[in-house]
């Protein structure tokens, strides 16, 4: 099917992505940092508890566990050089930033902020930094940010939150950027065959049952990531990157259609009349 690599898949969205690839068949390259909590499990949904020591006991060689301080750039660098295949990127390790849910900025310090900007932002940035030029020789391929309707400017009418809803802001334009470099990489590499470019997407995962949405939340971790691969699946096929996604595939934020995107959209479009066409030759032949 392919290999994906989750990080942050010790628990919470990043096991249940983890799992629910490996049960469709692809092969799974998971990140965790504390190998004491291997056997942790989570609950992914009523009366289904999971943790990466089990799948890796269930699956074996199909899925493979790597230790990863994902704030250490030297550490990501070498691991992305480990990888010889990627089809999908999982960008799912971060942290709120405050220790007090729902405080005011004043509340928070330059630290709590500096600190949720180093592992909300500046960590998934120098992932995908590392990981670029395989990126960019792997047709559609596709980076996924758990991101979080915190982070778009325009639903902010409680203020709050401050760490976790600025960091989460800037990696919305962050991964946006990108998505956009993606395609104009692959535009030079690949001017022929624009269609199978790789982009980069972020999605917010909905108010889901972890440690950090909390046993109220309306989601468990099967329902959200059973969406949200749906979604993934769909921006893979379309191209569409130019938003931030919630899980039920709803787009909170829209992005202008750049040049480049534009062209990708042309060429899907193209390459759908010129299917039709082969279909009608065929069917007018009676092959």
């Amino acid at each position: 099917m392919g290999t994906a690599v989750v990080i942050g898949a010790n628990r919470g969205i990043g096991l249940g992505f983890a799992r629910q690839y490996l049960e469709e068949g692809y092969e799974v390259i998971a990140t965790y940092r504390d190998e004491s909590k291997l056997d942790a499990e989570t609950t992914l949904s009523d009366g289904n508890k999971e943790s990466l020591a089990h799948l890796k006991r269930v699956y074996g060689k199909k899925i493979t566990l790597y230790k990863l301080e994902i704030t250490d750039t030297e550490a990501v660098s070498k691991f992305a050089k480990t990888i010889e295949k990627i089809d999908l990127l999982i960008l799912n390790a971060g942290i709120k930033g405050y220790p007090i849910s729902g405080t005011r900025p004043l509340d928070h310090t330059l630290e709590h902020l500096s600190n949720s900007l180093k592992v909300n932002t500046q960590a998934p940035d120098n992932i995908v930094r590392s990981f670029y030029p395989i990126l960019t020789k792997s047709p559609n391929a596709c980076v996924i940010y758990m991101s979080s309707l915190v982070g778009r400017t325009a639903d902010n009418e409680s203020g709050g939150y401050h760490p976790y809803r600025i960091a989460k802001a800037a990696s919305n334009a962050l991964i946006w950027n990108w998505s956009i470099e993606l395609m104009l990489d692959w535009k030079k590499r690949n001017p022929q065959n624009l269609t199978n470019t790789p982009c980069a997407v972020a999605i917010c995962p909905g108010w889901v049952r972890t440690d950090m949405g909390g046993q109220s939340a309306r989601l468990s971790i099967t329902e959200s990531v059973s969406a949200m691969r749906k979604v993934i699946d769909y921006v893979r096929k379309t191209k569409k990157s130019n938003g931030l996604y919630m899980h039920d595939g709803s787009v909170a934020e829209k992005y202008p259609v750049t040049d480049v995107l534009k062209e990708v959209f042309e060429a899907k479009a193209k390459q759908k009349v010129d299917l039709a066409t082969v279909l009608k030759d065929i069917v007018s032949k009676k092959w």
